[in-house]
């Protein structure tokens, strides 16, 4: 019995399995505890599909290779497109902002002209009252010697001759502010000579800035917008100056100057036709056609002008001003025809006052031989040496004694208009001389075929008499405005 036999052999684990080798004689036998042989069995495992994957990576590395390219270059033009439109984004900000800018600076350009086309109107309003107030002292009465003398003494409240509206700065036709309401105007009648100061049409300033004025805005924007109070916080004012913003309260600004031009020739029109109608009335109660009466070509000496010929456009034939100034100055030019030719037509008193009538125009008993005969003119009563004054402007043709008539004064007015002064005791003209109305011819007297002081007035068209009865009411309702 051997020794192996004999001792007892070593207790083998439970827990462990054995893996027995042989080879002939020999034997080996290996004891794993499970942990370790479950650890080789999975690693075994994992070798294995890492073999199978390193066998698939060379089998399709191409194809991977391929597809990670086209991957990133996909990739990378996506980035290209997004880069591309975001440029394009940003040049189109830049072209909208470019054109705001164009925009903003047209709009500019245009306000600017529009201020210069309103003050071109201005001054074009301005001139079309300067023109329709120049001859506005007409009327039926010769003035006295102490009318002409100049004013020192102040005058009462009462006897102040009211200034004439035509030269109102209202009628300057520029107000940049608030246009305030228009008044009415009644006919220029006023008898003191042209002294009032020339109007100015005011500088207009474009503002861009608000102000502490209020002003007018267009449909959408509160009048808060551009009156800053002292409980607005800066925010508020600062969303209301914005330069859209501010461009349109300009353009308001205009839209209200330019509406306050027309109401002004609209206000200028109404007293222009009447004063018109006021000198037609008086031409048709003489009987004389206007048509057939021009001004002496010397009538513009007094007013001097000249210049080159730079025509204006005052606008759009269709615009308001256009059709409103086209209407005024056609009433301004008849107006200013009538009034340069009425300085000619005697139709003033030759006596100041109300001198009685002795003797009628037309047939009537003579005074010295009692029989019927035919008077030409008219007999004034007056005291004897009384001045005796012209009725119109014209040329002394005659200034001597002159038959029946005594001394007798003969003016020329143009036209075929003539007046006769006769029975004068002196004469004061010289034959040839040009007289302006309310000159002083000769003096009351009795000379000739009288019967007793006093003054044959006679008005002769184309060389035959007429009543001047005719021109006398013609200067009484001068006189009085109907």
């Amino acid at each position: 019995m051997s020794r192996r036999d004999s001792f007892p052999k070593p207790r083998e684990h439970s827990s462990h399995y054995s893996v027995v080798l042989s080879r002939g004689q020999r034997v080996r036998s290996f004891r794993f505890r499970p942990s370790v042989l479950v650890g080789v069995l999975s690693i075994v495992p994992m070798l294995a599909l890492g073999c199978f994957a390193l066998a698939l990576l060379f089998v399709f590395h191409d194809d991977l290779l391929s597809s990670l390219i086209s991957r990133q270059t996909q990739m990378q033009y996506a980035y290209e497109d997004r880069l591309a439109s975001m440029r394009t984004q940003i040049e189109r900000m830049k072209s909208r902002e470019l054109l705001n800018e164009q925009a903003y600076e047209g709009r500019l350009h245009d306000l600017f002209q529009r201020q210069a086309q309103l003050e071109m109107r201005a001054s074009l309003v301005t001139a079309l009252a300067q023109r329709a107030s120049i001859g506005a002292e007409i009327t039926g009465q010769i003035p006295r010697p102490a009318d002409r003398k100049p004013q020192i003494a102040a005058k009462p409240a009462s006897q102040e001759t009211a200034p004439n509206p035509l030269l109102s700065p209202k009628f300057s036709g520029l107000d940049a502010g608030v246009p305030q309401a228009a008044t009415s105007f009644a006919p220029v009648t006023t008898t003191r000579p042209f002294a009032e100061p020339k109007p100015h049409p005011d500088g207009m300033e474009l503002r861009l800035l608000p102000s502490n004025e209020p002003a007018e805005l267009p449909s959408g924007h509160s009048q808060s917008a551009v009156e800053p109070t002292a409980d607005r916080d800066s925010a508020d004012v600062s969303l209301d100056t914005t330069l859209p913003a501010r461009l349109a309260i300009a353009a308001s600004a205009l839209d209200r100057v330019e509406r306050k031009q027309v109401d002004t020739l609209a206000e200028l029109r109404v007293p222009i036709l009447a004063a018109a109608e006021k000198l037609r009335v008086a031409l048709a109660e003489t009987g004389l056609s206007p048509d057939r009466l021009m001004p002496p070509s010397n009538a513009d000496k007094a007013r001097p002008q000249g210049g080159p010929l730079v025509p204006v456009q005052v606008g759009a034939p269709s615009s308001a001003f256009a059709r409103e100034f086209s209407q005024v100055q056609e009433a301004v030019l008849a107006t200013d025809r009538l009034r340069r030719i009425l300085p000619y037509v005697p139709v003033r008193k030759p006596l100041p006052g109300d001198p009685d009538v002795t003797s009628g125009f037309g047939v009537r008993i003579d005074p010295f031989l009692g029989r019927p005969a035919m008077h030409t003119g008219i007999d004034l009563r007056e005291d004897y040496g009384a001045p005796v004054r012209a009725t119109a402007a014209g040329r002394v043709v005659s200034a001597e004694w002159t038959g029946g008539y005594g001394k007798m004064v003969e003016i020329d007015h143009g036209n075929g208009i003539a007046t006769r002064y006769g029975h004068l005791s002196g004469i004061d003209v010289n034959e040839g001389q040009t007289v302006e109305v309310g000159t002083t011819l000769g003096r009351i007297g009795s000379t000739g075929r009288a019967t007793g002081p006093h003054l044959h007035y006679e008005v002769r068209i184309d060389d035959e008499a007429v009543d001047p009865a005719r021109f006398l009411r013609a200067a009484a309702k001068l006189a009085s405005g109907g």
